[in-house]
């Protein structure tokens, strides 16, 4: 059996070498995820290039599943809202299924793609699937910085981006238009709207029917609602 500065290195039955360390935080001791063929790529394995460098990597944390991790975040995180958490425990049961039982050491960027292509080929929403590719990054950035991986593999350009399509806005002649279709009370407010752009509250002024309203709120639900019936007409 040979030993070397970060571990040891013996010779199995096979002819091959194996690779082994005890943590730098204790516990068991560790071998690494494959053999090799000579001892000198053993010693130059990955197991001695983490320590080294000191960013390695808890192996028996790595083998905890997705599922487990991403719901101990979503009860443990101090900063994750309620409803971003009921968002991210429904996409978990929705979307992100096919994950749940992976160790996340097998949670590869080529795993993510595949995953997220899947799901946008499916019958999920585009936000839904959005959402859901957000907190899989989330969870995995955490997974980074407890040192149980090396590397996020959220690497999707743009997934985690809902793409809303631009709102139209009116033309010239359609805005005239309304105008001469709709109750003539209103024509001012509308050209004021248009071509001003100030918010529903300054379009339409507090009148007597509105003297009982304290808030601006109100006011801007009632201007609103007032706007609505003239478009009916």
């Amino acid at each position: 059996m040979g030993k070397r500065r970060f571990g040891m290195v013996r010779k199995l039955p096979s002819g091959r070498f194996q690779a082994s360390f005890m943590p730098p935080g204790g516990g068991a001791r560790q071998t690494a995820p494959h053999t090799f063929k000579t001892k000198t790529d053993a010693n130059r394995s990955l197991v001695e290039a983490d320590i080294s460098r000191g960013t390695w990597l808890d192996d028996r944390a790595a083998s905890e599943t997705f599922g487990n991790y991403a719901r101990a975040i979503l009860r443990d995180g101090p900063k994750i809202g309620v409803r971003w958490r009921k968002t991210c425990d429904r996409n978990l049961r929705l979307h992100l299924a096919p994950l749940i039982d992976l160790p996340l050491r097998e949670l590869t960027a080529s795993r993510v793609r595949e995953w997220h292509a899947a799901a946008l080929r499916g019958k999920g929403g585009r936000t839904s699937i959005s959402q859901s590719y957000r907190f899989l990054r989330m969870v995995m950035n955490t997974a980074v910085r407890e040192g149980i991986i090396a590397r996020n593999p959220c690497q999707i350009p743009g997934a985690g981006t809902v793409r809303v399509a631009e709102r139209p806005v009116a033309t010239p002649a359609q805005v005239v238009a309304l105008v001469e279709a709709i109750n003539p009370r209103y024509r001012t407010a509308v050209l004021i709207a248009a071509w001003c752009g100030p918010g529903r509250p300054s379009t339409w002024p507090a009148g007597p029917a509105d003297a009982g309203r304290r808030s601006p709120a109100g006011r801007g639900r009632a201007g609103t609602a007032r706007l609505r019936a003239a478009l009916m007409i």
